[in-house]
């Protein structure tokens, strides 16, 4: 009887392991083509839905390793196309040794990197293929095409990968996208999405100085910016600003609010980016398995 058969990728960053596991895949795929001896002895019928099924499936299989490097891969200083995220990929195969499905399990994604990058690196790769993709969502989500315009993209002084055109890679984003099953309002969500975080990052906070509270009190210099977020989460003003510059704390059996200072307030902003970002992610995954399970036990 077949067996699973496990094989470990392991390293420090730059040994190659996103690349290798690449490999790997494609060698599936080119062992899945419909001239597999197996299908060929097949019966007509069998071997006509063996080859449509499996083809349709190694494909998607193939078109889940870029997309989910658009979303957890980054510069950083010992490689260009670093996963900042673990991820275990099980590969489901037919009788006849075909690609059938495929589930991947994510782990350890660097939420920190949303907010801070390292002098020389950069945020997730997909933040710069909007920002270059010269597409219809830049005008949509209010955003200027430009990496420097967000703190977010320029604040590690790196917004360029030497010899990566970020606008070639975010078409190469949009086919998998469309491989992989995801609906053209499923892919808007997602854009929407990065391009909340982009808007978050731009916010700034300054003391209010006395003015109706302690002087230490923060506020939001930028209501533009604020306005801007709100208008693609679909929430009030008042309610995404009041989640940044107020706290609750709860002593006993009462609860009391207390105002935020300028540090308190950016930790909040960056605090709400990070889990935002975080079940983005895990929501691409989700999404990206439920397109590779397996359509043929056999």
């Amino acid at each position: 009887p077949s067996q699973s058969q496990p094989i470990l990728f392991s390293g420090e960053s730059g040994e190659v392991k996103t690349e290798t596991t690449k490999y790997l895949l494609k060698y599936f795929a080119a062992m899945n083509t419909p001239q597999s001896a197996a299908i060929l002895s097949a019966s007509p019928s069998v071997r006509r839905s063996k080859s449509k099924s499996s083809a349709n499936t190694h494909e998607k299989v193939l078109e889940s390793t870029p997309l989910l490097e658009s979303f957890g891969n980054a510069k950083t200083l010992r490689n260009d196309n670093s996963s900042r995220f673990g991820k275990f990929i099980q590969i489901q195969f037919s009788s006849f040794g075909s690609i059938t499905g495929s589930q991947i399990k994510t782990y350890l994604l660097e939420k920190s990197r949303i907010v801070h990058q390292p002098e020389n690196e950069r945020n997730y790769h997909c933040f710069y293929q909007l920002l270059t993709s010269g597409s219809k969502y830049l005008e949509k989500f209010g955003l200027v095409g430009k990496t420097e315009n967000y703190v977010w993209t320029s604040q590690s002084k790196c917004s360029v990968i030497e010899g990566v055109d970020d606008s070639e890679v975010w078409e190469q984003t949009i086919r998998a996208m469309n491989i992989i099953g995801l609906t053209e309002a499923q892919q808007e969500d997602v854009w929407k999405t990065v391009a909340i975080i982009l808007h978050l990052g731009n916010l700034k906070f300054q003391k209010k100085g006395g003015r109706g509270g302690s002087e230490d009190d923060a506020e939001i210099a930028n209501q533009q910016d604020l306005k801007k977020v709100c208008e693609l989460m679909g929430i009030k003003e008042a309610d995404l600003a009041s989640s940044m510059l107020v706290r609750e704390m709860t002593a006993g059996r009462e609860k009391y609010e207390l105002k935020n200072d300028v540090e308190r307030a950016k930790g909040a902003r960056d605090s709400l980016a990070m889990q935002i970002y975080s079940k983005l992610f895990d929501w691409i995954v989700g999404a990206t398995n439920s397109n590779l399970t397996q359509d043929d036990p056999g």
